[in-house]
């Protein structure tokens, strides 16, 4: 019974945590889409900033998925949501002066990348840990809760993100992704990554394995060609 009720928990969180992160990132990307396309009236822009995100996905994530590896899965997502809470408190007070200076797309941009950087530590950190999250057989079941939660909330985000442009500007935006952070951090906290581990899944590495393990990947994606697809699907 308890451990049922452990699952359960376990299920529950991963949920409401999902929907929150989903909703909070895409609403406040939807409105810098609008922002950018009412400031700037440039497509160029736009799209620029629209490619940054695949751009650190495929540059960026190797390493970030070696590092996971080599520690505290917990730790790092904690760490990398904290430092989102932290940004958008900072953005949150400063956003209003940033629109008014010429070099807001130069501060948008580190901003995002800041942002972008942090996320996908805290996703991959998470993914990572889903294994030992559940028992072998209730896995499924958490990743179909999390994908169906991740789906509702990237429905909605769109309205969310227009209501809150058309009728409280962006910073409204930008406080809403902040609160549902802070859901997320919560969320995160709650959740036992190791509740059903059942071994060490973290090892000891330097600079050099995590080089090394990059190449070795490079080469096994250029024997197995269709590995390429997989790894530009999970990009976009």
């Amino acid at each position: 019974m308890e451990k049922t009720k452990g699952i359960s928990r376990q299920l529950i969180t991963a949920g409401w945590t999902s929907f929150f992160s989903e909703i909070g990132s895409s609403t406040f990307m939807f409105s810098v889409s609008l922002l950018l396309l009412h400031t700037y009236h440039n497509a160029g822009v736009f799209t620029l900033v629209q490619l940054l995100e695949p751009g650190i996905i495929l540059l960026f994530n190797p390493f970030i998925g070696v590092y996971v590896d080599q520690h505290k899965k917990k730790n790092i997502a904690l760490t990398s949501q904290l430092g989102l809470v932290i940004t958008f408190v900072i953005l949150s007070a400063w956003i209003n002066k940033a629109i008014k200076s010429p070099l807001f797309l130069v501060y948008l941009t580190i901003c995002l990348f800041i942002i972008l950087i942090s996320t996908q530590s805290r996703k991959v950190s998470y993914q990572a840990a889903v294994i030992s999250m559940m028992p072998r057989g209730s896995v499924n079941k958490m990743v179909s809760v999390q994908q169906t939660c991740t789906l509702s909330a990237t429905l909605i985000a769109p309205f969310i993100g227009s209501l809150l442009y058309s009728t409280l500007g962006f910073k409204s935006s930008v406080f809403f992704e902040g609160v549902t952070e802070i859901i997320v951090l919560l969320g995160i906290f709650l959740i036992k990554f190791e509740l059903y581990a059942t071994g060490n899944h973290t090892f000891q590495g330097t600079q050099k394995n995590i080089l090394s393990q990059l190449a070795s990947g490079l080469t096994i994606i250029k024997v197995h060609r269709n590995l390429l697809l997989v790894v530009l699907s999970r990009a976009v």
